[in-house]
């Protein structure tokens, strides 16, 4: 080992000066990895706990559109994912649970989290459809869209319902479309 003023090198016996590992070096190596990793990690999480963007084919469309509609008039209830009573993020599990098989997040920012953005142009039936009170603070509910501009979401005040994004309420506070991504054979569990 080689210690002087401001360096200090390893020294493996060869002394030649591409063998050296300056510390300087190696510092900066580690802090550019760890900056790095911090913001890869996040999306090799997600990309480990939910596979390849899933296809939603018209038959697992239309089972999404079917499902979420039994679910009109479900009263609502905070934390809730059944029948008995279930809030925004509720129903969005418990639909992707029973057709997918999907532990996802019993969490709207969560979902927000872990699912990724879908132009306007380009979005689906089974997509979910963000809201909050401004852009600038996170999601505080969430829909699933069922087509023609329309979205199935559990109201605080009104429980399961049908809204469209054209409501001036929901148009304001549209915060965006994103996709749950994963293999979705669409077999309903039982």
């Amino acid at each position: 080992m080689i210690i002087t003023r401001d360096r200090f090198s390893l020294d493996f016996g060869i002394h030649e000066p591409y063998f050296m590992l300056n510390t300087r070096v190696i510092t900066e190596f580690i802090m550019v990895s760890s900056k790095l990793f911090r913001l890869i990690l996040p999306v090799m999480l997600i990309t480990a706990c939910t596979g390849p963007v899933h296809q939603t084919t018209p038959d697992l469309q239309k089972q999404i559109l079917n499902l979420a509609e039994s679910y009109m008039g479900v009263p609502y209830i905070y934390g809730g994912t059944d029948r008995s009573g279930m809030d925004c993020s509720g129903l969005v599990c418990r639909i992707y649970n029973d057709l997918c098989d999907w532990n996802i997040p019993h969490s709207t920012r969560l979902l927000y989290q872990i699912s990724i953005p879908v132009r306007l142009s380009r979005m689906r039936i089974g997509d979910l459809v963000f809201f909050g009170q401004s852009h600038r603070q996170p999601p505080a509910h969430v829909g699933i869209y069922t087509g023609n501009n329309h979205f199935v979401h559990s109201s605080a005040s009104r429980g399961v319902i049908r809204s469209s994004l054209t409501d001036s309420y929901y148009k304001k506070r549209f915060l965006g479309i994103r996709r749950l991504t994963g293999s979705c054979s669409g077999q309903p569990t039982p």
